[in-house]
């Protein structure tokens, strides 16, 4: 086996990481001579190495600011089941990163959720704790296509990019037999946009072994038994700046709508919600280091040194612990 070594700043590791679809690979340090060395390892032999296509390559032309984002980003969907056994013989432990996010997890549910007791001096934390569960479901390949609207109806299912891989992580409430499906995409590959786009609008497809494309809430309601049973929330960590996208930019991805191309005027927003959050230095955010805004069903995580991308990172927002 072969291999090059490059030096890159942390900007040039974001932009390779767009070329290659990240979940294919495993990422360890190794120390060297030079000093410590960032190592990608193919983890299993795929077609789905890369992430282009001629579509994808077009659009990139006219919308820069959006494809230097690399977020990591966890879709959650509200679910619920009937078969716990069947949802625990689709586990699947063999991801060592996802192993660390429920570790993760676990941590800030027994140590963050307080301790409130009942008039008899129950806890009934510690009760609803130990009703939870969260199963790994194993790697999803998923595909985004362009927005439908009139123009495209003769054209459907037109893939943005290729298709690329997820992580599902479950989490289940075994006594109200409720959940939350976690679509984990570390280094996402897709324009943000369109991504969000399609989740909203349950465009979001899944590819099967035969390579048939399917809706992503029929395939998890015939492989999982999931049905689900609620609008799907977003939680975006973007290691940049807040400028990186203009506020025209900003306020579209906060409402999951598509960024079009860049210097096309599709009007100023006026909503006094979106204009408080986007002229905000730091939005939601407790901490100078951030801006962090919330709209709808999209939270966004503005941290340039908070974090370094393709790792589980620790620092989960609240919302997240019991999901």
């Amino acid at each position: 086996m072969r291999g090059v070594l490059l030096q890159c700043d942390y900007e040039q590791l974001l932009r390779y990481q767009r070329f290659i679809n990240l979940t294919n690979y495993e990422e360890h340090f190794e120390q060297t001579d030079r000093g410590k060395a960032l190592i990608y390892s193919e983890k299993y032999q795929s077609d789905s190495s890369l992430l282009w296509n001629d579509l994808l390559r077009e659009m990139v032309k006219t919308r820069k600011a959006e494809w230097s984002i690399v977020p990591d980003s966890y879709i959650m969907y509200p679910v619920t089941y009937k078969e716990q056994d069947r949802l625990l013989e689709c586990a699947c432990y063999d991801n060592q990163e996802i192993g660390n996010y429920m570790h993760y997890m676990d941590i800030r549910l027994q140590c963050e959720t307080g301790v409130p007791f009942g008039k008899d001096g129950i806890d009934l934390m510690e009760r609803y704790k130990n009703r939870l569960e969260r199963i790994p479901l194993g790697r999803l390949r998923v595909r985004i296509t362009l927005e439908m609207i009139l123009d495209i109806l003769d054209h459907e299912d037109q893939p943005v990019g290729c298709d690329a891989e997820a992580e599902a992580v479950l989490s289940i409430d075994r006594l109200s037999h409720i959940g939350v499906l976690t679509l984990v995409s570390l280094s996402t590959p897709f324009l943000l946009s369109h991504f969000l786009d399609n989740i909203v609008r349950n465009q979001l497809m899944v590819i099967e072994e035969n390579g048939e494309a399917v809706n992503l809430y029929a395939y998890m309601q015939e492989k999982w038994g999931l049905n689900a049973s609620g609008t799907p929330k977003s939680y975006e960590m973007i290691p940049k700046e807040k400028n990186c996208l203009n506020k025209k930019q900003l306020g579209a991805v906060l409402l999951s709508e598509t960024i079009y191309e860049e210097g096309e005027d599709f009007g100023e927003f006026t909503d006094a919600e979106i204009l408080k959050l986007t002229n905000s230095e730091t939005g939601m955010g407790q901490y100078s280091r951030a801006f962090v805004v919330a709209h709808t069903n999209v939270l966004l995580d503005f941290e340039k040194e908070r974090y370094r991308q393709g790792c589980i990172m620790q620092h989960l927002p609240a919302f997240m612990w019991n999901c």
